[in-house]
């Protein structure tokens, strides 16, 4: 519930803000600009996000500090500023390296490499993401262990579409969880523009918003019904 987490953190923020804990107080703040981006508020998640980078760079918290520039990413690539998220995230893999922290170097050269697949420079693309499975292995995490595996197939169909689907189909096969699946009947369709299979991505997408407010779901569901009309 997207209503009583922002309750929580608000009161969080308030709290840390009277016994000045302002260590609580940027992480309560990146947490509600966390809330803003999954309801597409982007204006408001810039804001907390900048508040965050800003208390980070006082208190000298690097760790944080890549989070709240990695998280600004974010909002400039849905909001199609590409060279804007580019930037914040070299700065953000540039961070992972120097903190040799793993698990954020992971996650940043993952999503790097789908904004380079964007801006279709696959080639760099192919290699941030090599790196993110690499390190996804070595960590057992399986999350981006499945969305570089996807990534993979999805560089593969470029020039081989037959083969990428078959892959991407195996892993259906191999018990997904429900949104993996969505997930896998989306890139599917994307690569065959397959209307059996927009379908079965829409109703998947359609049953996750039911149980969450992500509005990443309600983006995915407006493109694949959008998409429907277009077929009509």
């Amino acid at each position: 519930d997207y209503i009583e987490a922002m309750k929580c953190h608000k009161e969080q923020k308030e709290i840390c803000l009277e016994i000045g804990d302002k260590s609580g107080y940027s992480k309560a703040v990146g947490n509600m600009g966390i809330l803003h981006r999954y309801q597409g508020e982007y204006s408001q998640a810039m804001t907390r996000y900048e508040e965050y980078k800003k208390i980070c760079l006082e208190l000298g918290d690097k760790s944080d500090y890549s989070r709240a520039v990695g998280n600004l990413e974010n909002v400039y690539k849905e909001q199609g500023d590409f060279p804007k998220a580019m930037e914040c995230y070299e700065e953000a893999v540039g961070l992972g390296r120097e903190l040799n922290n793993m698990t954020y170097l992971c996650e940043y050269l993952s999503v790097k490499a789908n904004l380079l697949f964007m801006q279709k420079e696959y080639d760099n693309a192919k290699s941030s993401n090599k790196e993110a499975s690499q390190i996804a292995i070595e960590l057992q995490s399986q999350d981006t262990i499945f969305s570089t595996t996807i990534f993979k197939h999805k560089l593969r169909a470029l020039e081989n579409r037959e083969e990428a689907v078959s892959k991407l189909e195996q892993m259906l096969i191999g018990g997904a969880n429900e949104e993996n699946q969505a997930t896998l009947h989306y890139e599917i369709y994307k690569i065959q523009n397959s209307e059996e299979q927009r379908q079965k991505a829409l109703e998947l997408h359609q049953k996750l918003a039911s149980k969450s407010q992500k509005f990443y779901y309600k983006k995915r569901i407006e493109e694949l019904s959008a998409n429907e009309a277009h077929a009509q």
